[in-house]
């Protein structure tokens, strides 16, 4: 016996989301590639356009026939019935998708009869950003805030049965209201985490993977079947195949395959939040590390002239974006010297000794 495989257009839909998100953040070159063969499927073809057109509004078609040739069935469809089978046909599938949406939603179509029923909640998006060394304090449609960190972006889209955040690239803080009806989706590199009534934090990284801190409440990261790469550097990781839920004071490095957990100290949440308030918060990380990190904030670049540096261990809270402060430190207290070149790059070095 065959089985028949039925396209999935809200499958088609969450990975349009995916796509449009890598492309905020830029594509390579092997993600161009599967973007141009996942493209050739009609199905997501029209559900790349529907939700480009919610992303960005009516510039994605342009954005995206300059990148990619989009289907023309799609742009242009074509009429092949005469109108009265047409029409016939919208009218049925209208209605069958209309109960279809209704039953899904936990309705029936005689529910709307009801004077005791609720209005029905709109479908829409909004999107905010932080630009770099910007803060971005967000109040959301459904009552949940976020503050977003430098250089961040997120889409929410609001539908009867969840609030989905596409966090594309960058950083920010959630408190998601309560909505036994809808959860709170972030979905960041390729996984989803599922929260409501709860704080947490999210982080995502350029290849993929996500860093999730919970302050309050309980984030739920969602079950992805595949397997991980076992390599023997992570065999002493807690790997998690399945739903897992991550509690308060929380750490989650969640990768696109798998995700493990580890409790905080008091401390590292500090740290790791300390954004929040303006600072970034170091407690012996490599100088190498700290330079990545307060490059977030500023457009400044540093590079590191003595290779010997590159390990030097650094500790302290810094203002986000006070570049001369930050390097008046280095220099007095971990012996780092700085010059800035023609290029407006800031060249470190290390100072002698104190004799």
């Amino acid at each position: 016996m065959s089985v028949l495989a039925f396209p999935d257009p809200h499958k088609a839909r969450e990975e349009a989301s995916l796509w449009l998100a890598r492309l905020d953040r830029g594509l390579g070159d092997e993600e161009r590639a599967g973007l141009r063969d996942w493209l050739r499927d009609a199905m997501n073809n029209r559900a790349f356009l529907e939700m480009g057109k919610l992303w960005r509004g009516l510039e994605i078609i342009a954005v995206l026939s300059e990148l990619f040739p989009l289907n023309p069935e799609v742009l242009n469809p074509q009429p092949r019935r005469s109108f009265p089978s047409i029409a016939l046909a919208a009218i049925a599938a209208a209605c069958i998708s209309a109960v279809g949406t209704l039953m899904l939603a936990g309705d029936t179509p005689w529910s709307f009869f009801d004077p005791r029923r609720p209005p029905p909640r709109p479908m829409f998006s909004e999107t905010w950003r932080a630009s770099v060394g910007q803060r971005q304090f967000a109040k959301l449609a459904d009552g949940s805030t976020a503050t977003l960190n430098t250089s961040s972006r997120i889409v929410v889209f609001y539908s009867p049965l969840a609030r989905d955040v596409y966090l594309s690239y960058g950083e920010a803080a959630f408190n998601a209201v309560r909505d036994a009806s809808r959860p709170f989706n972030v979905h960041a590199g390729r996984r989803v985490m599922q929260a409501s009534g709860s704080s947490f934090n999210v982080r995502v990284f350029p290849d993929d993977n996500a860093e999730l801190t919970v302050t309050d409440g309980q984030v739920k990261v969602l079950y992805e079947p595949q397997r991980p790469p076992y390599t023997a550097e992570r065999l002493r990781d807690d790997f998690m195949h399945i739903d897992t839920i991550v509690g308060a004071q929380e750490l989650a490095l969640v990768e696109p395959t798998f995700q493990s957990v580890r409790k905080l100290e008091p401390r590292e949440v500090d740290a790791r939040l300390s954004w929040q308030r303006g600072e970034v918060t170091f407690q012996g990380e490599p100088l190498e590390q700290v330079l990545a990190e307060v490059s977030r904030y500023t457009p400044t670049r540093f590079v590191i002239a003595d290779e010997k540096l590159r390990d030097a261990r650094v500790g302290g809270y810094f203002k986000v974006g006070d570049v001369e402060t930050f390097l008046e430190s280095l220099r007095e207290n971990f012996l780092i010297d700085s010059r800035h070149d023609e290029g407006d790059r800031v060249i470190l070095t290390a100072l002698p000794p104190p004799s």
